[in-house]
């Protein structure tokens, strides 16, 4: 008979028993074999006698008795392998339960559950291990037409693949044939792999079909044979390889391929067996990115033309001569190839509430909702709340630091490096760093400067200081005599279309218009009933600013614009070398510090954030820093100053640890140039904390970038510096179309209460025309119910 593979073998060559006290081999030990559900009941276990093709399988005496070695021995004292029957007359499992005594029966120590097979790999009706989960290709998702392109061609879930060529110009196919009942091979697959190439090219170096594993160590540790084996049919005598390819990651040891095997596709229907040997993996680096991987390859000549069918793969442990594929249900292949075969969670948490989905290999977690908007009937708990639901987060304007994780152990970070990607300004989050921080910007006209703009209007805050940089470090803007932030201005400033900003006043009368003075700015005064804006009952107006070259006057008074709270009277002044304060009446002087290379753009941005009380820093950096150095800043409201930014270069630098502030690290390479040192600083003080958008009490907008239904879209705004116009990020204040409601009344002259004299009244030509009255409430708006916005984090 053939070996029958309901018998499983130790997997040791040869068994070693040593006495638990001494030491010293177990000489005539006895092991007695039980039933592991009966532990009384005797349970055989055997061991092989005859030739290839006649084998026998005779029981063992029980309880076996050992050498005077400690070895397992057979009547006649011949050294022997144990072979186990873990199942029942009825081929359910039945385990054992054994116990080891010395000669003398004194217990040794006793084993259960024996040998403990995972059920969910094995076959209750075999016992066979089958490492391919997918082995009749039961789960696949079928090619367009059929057609396979150079390169890797994923062909089923589980790790089926074929390999070409990049670049192929022979033509393959592959197509999945549903085998009726009576025409299946044993073991009744329900699809074979229908693998045709009708067209050649011998200057071809690949023609592969794949089954891989990952972890390029899982069958090579330590080294030991596996039966590979598969059904296989084709058209015509079709020879073939069977190779292993090992893969060990990004950034490990180059791939090797070694063949193990070579074989014919026969035009009959054949089951054919292999014994793989992986061989160890001593030597070989692997790659930190869990992307490494050991593959089975059927390999066909590329010289050939061909047309065969695959199914019924399997790989299992040990050398053995396979009949056929071992019995799983249809259950047992779904669920290890679909979901056994999803992605390995990364550790670091980034995957945690992201949703499966399946893919042409298996599940993998699905990341594009990451930053979508999405609507909810009841309230969405902070992602910190001990209530965070999944990976909800409420679009509600808060911060989050990106090295912190939620209470659900999602990592901020996944959602801060998509609103660091998917915004308009480089470099900057798209809805901005948040409330009680600051934000970095690179100046248009000069990139060896950044300029650190703190997020929180009116509240007094410490300009930027150097640590021990050397740098050129300090304010930039000095609202009267202060240098330390101004109480509010009663203003809020936005980024309009380019050069130009606008603001609103938390008022309806000025102390004075706004104008122009001595700058070469456009100040124009809003209109609040009419145009883009209808915030009623607001001041507004614009600001098209100039760039500072524009405003220079050296030694003479500064230039000037003017504007004004509903009590206090301001002018903000320039000086780019040495312009004096031009002391302008009684106005209170708000000193703009400039370089002559800033853009327009540049200085509408310095406009805004002054015109909002924001604490304004500028940093110069005129050398590369050193390992270990830094600088500090504070933003609204804490102070005195809360942070510091530190380098570290070349992997040299330790973190100076100031007390009661926290560190953010800027890695250099020591190959930098002032203006990317400036880059990756602002990186870094922009990638320590984001804000999600404020939802709350908006209705959302589709992007309109033609301008068809968003008329005003070139004007739309944004708190962000920098970004403004038709973005992503930006809002719009409510308004209603511009119309007018006139009244006509005709006029008549007459007696009053009616007739004078029996005569009618007379009536004189013209009409009398006026405005009705106000109408309406405080916003303009459709009908509507309230929701809950929140994004995917």
């Amino acid at each position: 008979m053939s070996l029958n593979p309901l018998y499983i073998t130790a997997p040791s060559l040869q068994s070693y028993f040593v006495d638990k006290d001494t030491g010293e081999p177990l000489a005539q030990g006895k092991i007695f074999f039980y039933r592991d559900t009966n532990r009384t009941q005797p349970k055989p276990v055997y061991t092989l006698q005859n030739n290839a093709g006649n084998y026998t399988y005779v029981p063992l005496s029980n309880p076996l008795i050992l050498s005077s070695v400690g070895t397992p021995v057979d009547a006649s004292g011949q050294d022997i392998i144990i072979y186990y029957y873990p199942w029942d007359a009825e081929g359910n499992l039945d385990l054992y339960y054994i116990v080891v005594q010395n000669s003398l029966g004194v217990p040794q120590f006793i084993r259960q559950a024996w040998p403990n097979p995972n059920a969910s790999e094995i076959n209750s009706e075999t016992g066979v291990v089958n490492f391919i989960p997918n082995g009749q290709l039961l789960v696949h998702t079928d090619l367009k037409d059929g057609e396979l392109v150079g390169g890797v061609n994923t062909i089923a879930q589980g790790g089926f693949e074929i390999v070409l060529d990049v670049g192929a110009t022979s033509v393959n196919t592959l197509k999945f044939i549903e085998e009726p009942y009576t025409n299946n091979p044993q073991q009744s697959p329900r699809y074979v792999a229908n693998w045709a190439c009708t067209s050649a090219n011998p200057l071809e170096t690949l023609k592969n079909f794949r089954i891989f594993f990952y972890d390029v160590n899982k069958f090579s540790a330590p080294p030991q044979d596996y039966t590979f084996a598969f059904w296989s049919k084709g058209q015509n005598a079709t020879p073939f390889q069977i190779q292993v390819h090992k893969f060990f990651g990004t950034g490990g040891s180059s791939p090797v391929t070694f063949t193990v095997d070579a074989g014919t596709i026969q035009t009959g229907g054949t089951f054919q067996n292999f014994v793989i040997n992986f061989e160890s993996n001593a030597g070989y680096n692997i790659g930190p990115g869990n992307d490494d991987y050991v593959a089975i390859d059927i390999v066909i000549p590329t010289d050939i033309t061909f047309n065969v069918e695959l199914t019924d793969f399997v790989l299992q442990i040990g050398s053995s001569t396979l009949i056929g594929f071992p019995i799983q249900t249809n259950a047992d292949m779904i669920a290890r190839s679909v979901f056994g075969w999803a992605d390995l969670p990364n550790p670091d948490g980034s995957d945690l509430g992201l949703y499966p989905y399946l893919t042409r290999q298996g599940m993998s977690w699905g990341s594009d909702e990451i930053g979508d908007v999405f609507m909810s009937l009841g309230p969405i708990p902070s992602p910190n709340s001990i209530d965070a639901i999944s990976n909800k987060m409420p679009l509600d304007g808060a911060s989050y630091i990106n090295s912190d994780n939620s209470y659900y152990g999602i990592p901020f970070a996944r959602l801060g490096a998509y609103m660091l990607a998917s915004s308009p300004v480089p470099n900057i989050p798209l809805a901005g760093t948040g409330s009680n921080y600051a934000t970095g910007y690179i100046f248009t006209g000069s990139d060896s400067t950044l300029r650190l703009t703190v997020n929180s209007a009116g509240t007094p805050s410490i300009a930027a200081a150097d640590g021990n940089t050397g740098w050129s470090i300090g304010p930039i803007v000095t609202y009267g005599s202060s240098t330390i932030g101004s109480a509010s201005l009663n203003y809020f400033a936005s980024n309009t279309v380019a050069n130009t900003i606008l603001a609103i006043g938390n008022f309806a009368t000025p102390n004075s218009p706004a104008g122009a003075g001595t700058s070469s700015f456009t100040v124009t005064t809003l209109n609040t009933g009419t145009g883009y804006l209808a915030q009623q009952n607001l001041y507004s107006f614009t600001v098209l600013a100039t760039s500072a070259a524009a405003l220079a006057n050296p030694s003479a008074a500064g230039k000037y614009f003017i504007f004004s709270n509903a009590t206090t009277d301001f002018y903000m002044w320039f000086q780019i070398t040495n312009e004096t304060d031009p002391v302008v009446g009684s106005r209170t002087g708000i000193k703009i510090s400039l370089n002559a290379a800033f853009t327009a753009q540049d200085v509408a941005n310095l406009v805004r954030e002054a015109i909002s009380a924001l604490q304004i820093s500028t940093i110069t950096v005129s050398s590369i820093p050193t390992a270990g150095q830094y600088w500090t800043f504070s933003a609204n409201p804490t102070s005195p100053i809360n942070y510091y930014v530190w380098y570290k270069v070349a992997g040299s630098g330790t973190d100076p640890s100031l007390p009661g502030k926290t560190g953010i690290k800027v890695e250099l390479t020591n190959s930098e140039t002032n203006a990317t040192v400036v880059s990756k600083t602002q990186l870094a003080i922009n990638s320590y904390q984001y804000a999600v958008p404020n939802f709350q009490g908006m209705f959302p907008r589709g992007y309109d970038p033609t301008g068809i239904w968003d008329k005003d879209n070139i004007y739309r705004l944004s708190n962000v510096t920098g970004l403004s116009g038709n973005n992503f990020g930006t809002f719009e204040y409510q308004q209603f179309l511009s119309h007018v409601h006139g009244i006509i009344v005709p006029t008549y002259f007459g007696a009053a209460g009616g007739n004078v004299g029996g005569q009618a009244p007379v009536t004189f030509g013209g009409n009398y025309s006026f405005n009705s009255q106000n109408t309406g409430g405080t916003e303009t708006r459709p009908v509507n119910f309230t929701v809950n916005f929140y994004t995917r984090y």
